[in-house]
């Protein structure tokens, strides 16, 4: 009885985010002339280059600033969420509080990859409450 409790908690709170995510979705394109919420529509640049300032994007920058160019709810639900400015803990709270209620896994460790300007971030993130498993990212090619 317990477990089917749980399961049509589980299912409500799915539903809910679906369509929160929705809502925002719709708002977004209605305001950005049909436009799906993507890195290249909020901001992040897919190709590096003379005209891409990193500082726009790693460290301390806005709630809405996508964490990455996969991150399309960022944009949407970053400030009514009121997640931090760090990229890092934004991260963090992605995963956390906008994922599949079934994932509750944790990763195991950190991809830092080039070595971005706040990877110190990330590793302090990780150290002190872990990252949640991946749950609605879009993939990269979506994006473009």
């Amino acid at each position: 009885m317990l477990n089917d409790a749980k399961a049509d908690s589980m299912a409500t709170t799915n539903k809910s985010q679906h369509r929160m995510l929705s809502a925002q979705q719709g708002m977004f394109i209605a305001a950005h002339d049909g436009q799906f919420a993507s890195a290249n529509v909020t901001g992040w640049l897919s190709t590096p280059g003379s005209n891409q300032d990193p500082s726009m994007f790693t460290g301390n920058t806005s709630a809405s600033t996508p964490t990455q160019t996969v991150d399309w709810i960022t944009p949407l639900l970053g400030e009514s969420l009121g997640w931090s400015d760090n990229r890092a803990l934004r991260t963090q709270q992605l995963l956390d509080q906008v994922r599949d209620p079934r994932n509750s896994k944790f990763t195991d460790g950190l991809f830092l990859g080039s070595g971005a300007s706040d990877s110190q971030d990330f590793v302090d993130a990780f150290v002190l409450g872990g990252y949640r498993s991946v749950s609605y990212l879009a993939p990269a090619t979506f994006q473009y």
